[in-house]
């Protein structure tokens, strides 16, 4: 029998009865999986070890503790996919989902993260990381540990992960420059790329793609050198402001990573004319509605929702012990413009 000061603790926390929360710690029957989990994570709080779990069926009785590591960043999207994660990991009451950040762009407070969480018994990591050696190799050492790791979004040079979920980033930039393309900008001024930071592969392989094939196909358009906005609103403001200033004859603008919003809003402060050719990325609250405002041309979208079941199922399979990308669903490369705008809660 467990300590019944650790029962009343938890029931204390959950508002359940101490009977509830006994029958859940020593793995009885007779409770629903919605109050089952909610005890399960409390207990998890006040570092009950060994809690007992029982699920219908074959399941093997115990919980899948992921640790989803992102970021201190304005990108709306990061923000949302971890928010839409742990959302959906509510209703399976095996998982138990905990989000820990890094400084933006900070490769070895991503270490001093990645160093906590081997320490905590996680047995998953989903993790939109900064590409740079001294993580590939401590994120390798916590694989050859046992833990399943996953990136998200942008993937890491050097590493196995078990998968990764997000875009072909490549033929996203290949995509955007087609799009630009065919929106024609004046071959006669410049286009220029912001990116969030070379620091992502994600940004690096959209860049990638968007040079190469407007390299390929000819078009008699100047593409300048990119610079870095570092997902940062007000950095992304500076860096927009004094390049629009210096360069009158902009025509087309690539934004791969985060603040297509504000980078619009400088074109406005200086009221460029005509207005460059806009292409972004992630149909995120704010760039809509630029988008409807007619200020941006197209935004490349991957579907954030399709990308966080995509991870419970992926963790959901570890449990069941399928492959891990049974069931999975293909994240594409979906173009929106005003015309097929689908939803505000991207």
């Amino acid at each position: 029998m467990r300590s019944r000061k650790t029962i009343k603790e938890i029931a204390a926390i959950t508002g359940f009865s101490t009977a509830t929360v006994d029958r859940v710690i020593n793995g009885r029957d007779g409770v629903k999986d919605n109050t089952r989990k909610t005890i399960l994570l409390a207990a998890r709080e006040l570092s009950y070890k060994n809690v007992a779990v029982r699920l219908p069926d074959d399941a093997s009785g115990r919980v899948i503790k992921t640790a989803v590591i992102i970021p201190e960043t304005d990108n709306e999207l990061i923000n949302k996919l971890s928010a839409t994660i742990s959302a959906k990991a509510t209703g399976e009451p095996y998982l138990v989902v905990e989000e820990f950040r890094y400084k933006n762009l900070d490769s070895q407070d991503l270490v001093n993260v990645l160093t906590k969480i081997s320490e905590l018994g996680f047995d998953a990591i989903g993790l939109v990381g900064v590409d740079d050696p001294k993580v590939a190799h401590l994120i390798n050492r916590i694989i050859r540990n046992g833990v399943k790791v996953i990136t998200l979004l942008s993937v890491i040079s050097s590493i196995t992960p078990l998968t990764h979920i997000g875009i072909n980033d490549n033929a996203a930039g290949r995509t955007a420059g087609l799009l630009m393309m065919k929106a024609k900008p004046d071959p006669a001024g410049t286009v220029v790329v912001f990116t969030g930071s070379t620091q992502y592969q994600g940004h690096l392989q959209r860049e990638i793609g968007f040079r190469g094939i407007l390299r390929e196909s000819g078009i008699n358009v100047r593409v300048a050198e990119s610079f870095e906005t570092r997902e940062d609103r007000s950095h992304t403001t500076e860096v927009a402001l004094g390049q629009l200033k210096s360069d009158k004859e902009i025509t087309g603008i690539y934004v791969i990573g985060s603040g297509a919003a504000e980078i619009v809003d400088a074109c406005d402060s200086i009221a460029l004319s005509p207005r460059p050719v806009i292409v972004c990325h992630d149909m995120t609250e704010s760039v809509m509605h630029k988008l409807f405002a007619g200020k941006v041309d197209y935004i490349i979208h991957q579907d954030l929702f399709v990308e966080a079941t995509n991870f419970i199922n992926v963790i959901s399979n570890i449990y069941w012990g399928k492959e891990p990308l049974t069931g999975s669903l293909p994240v594409r490369i979906n173009i929106v413009t005003t015309e097929n705008i689908y939803s505000s809660d991207y």
